[in-house]
């Protein structure tokens, strides 16, 4: 990622401030003044070799649920969509032919190459999503997870052309949010959620300002 010498390290500086003066000016306008700073700054896509290519998008998880609706699928849809939508002229396999390859070939979870070959794909995006949890104590929600990204090439015999770990990733990244004003379920779901979205933002650019909206969203809740 690159920036130039001294804008974003200035507006990072006045959106920290902003943030420690929230008792004094009230969070809506502190957060507000801050986010307003970095309003336009685009980060560029860590990996753009995604752009007009048929991908297949696989996540495995070390959770005790698997199949529809478990953590691995709901981000693997979420990933898929995200792309889909963001990346120009990307085709992506559609998550019930990947899993009926799978399925009809025994898969064992091991390479996913022979993914990417079963479905013709030209690149695999594989995310393997480890440690998933929610809570933070007895009375808090927080999620933590370990993120393993990667990009296989099968146009250069499947080469991993990108990867990205995120050993620790954490929802909310400050304090947690009271067990008495949501449902687990209801967290996952944005859990899932946020997950889905800092895999995605690996292949497209996206306002700087995205990243600040998270956290406070969990307000609304």
């Amino acid at each position: 990622m690159r920036y130039d010498q001294h804008g974003p390290t200035l507006r990072a500086c006045a959106l920290t401030l902003a943030l420690l003066t929230l008792p004094a000016m009230g969070c809506i306008g502190a957060l507000a003044q801050g986010l307003y700073l970095f309003h336009g700054e685009k980060v560029p896509a860590e990996f753009g070799g995604l752009e007009g290519k048929r991908v297949a998008v696989i996540c495995l998880s070390n959770t005790a649920s698997a199949g529809p609706g478990s953590d691995a699928d709901v981000v693997a849809r979420l990933v898929s969509t995200l792309l889909a939508r963001e990346v120009k002229e990307i085709q992506v396999v559609h998550l019930d032919e990947v899993y009926d390859w799978m399925d009809n070939n025994n898969w064992d979870q091991t390479d996913y190459r022979q993914v990417g070959r079963g479905v013709k794909a030209d690149m695999v995006v594989a995310i393997e999503v480890t440690g998933l949890r929610l809570y933070e104590g007895s009375t808090l929600f927080k999620g933590r997870a370990s993120i393993n990204t990667i990009v296989i090439d099968m146009s250069q015999n499947g080469q991993v052309v990108f990867r990205r770990e995120t050993p620790d990733f954490a929802f909310p990244s400050t304090a947690g949010h009271h067990t008495a004003d949501t449902s687990e379920a209801k967290f996952r779901r944005i859990f899932q959620r946020e997950i889905a979205t800092h895999v995605a933002r690996h292949f497209f650019s996206y306002d700087l300002v995205e990243t600040f909206g998270s956290d406070a969203a969990m307000g609304g809740l």
